[in-house]
């Protein structure tokens, strides 16, 4: 618990800003390709955010 809490929780904070950086970089070249997809949404973003923010801490094995 102690690793998740001082390595992995701001690891993931870290992906979550990565992952809006991305998504919002790559939205220009979604937009003209046909449409922002929410599957680009949901791994730039929501997944990184629920892997930081949702588990209990100490679960390594996350599965949302």
């Amino acid at each position: 618990m102690l690793f998740d809490l001082l390595v992995l929780r701001p690891l993931g904070l870290v992906s979550c800003v990565i992952g809006v950086a991305g998504y919002i970089a790559s939205s220009p070249f979604m937009a003209t390709s046909g449409g922002i997809d929410d599957a680009a949404l949901n791994e730039f973003i929501k997944k990184p955010a629920q892997f930081t923010f949702e588990r209990q801490l100490g679960d390594t094995n996350f599965q949302h």
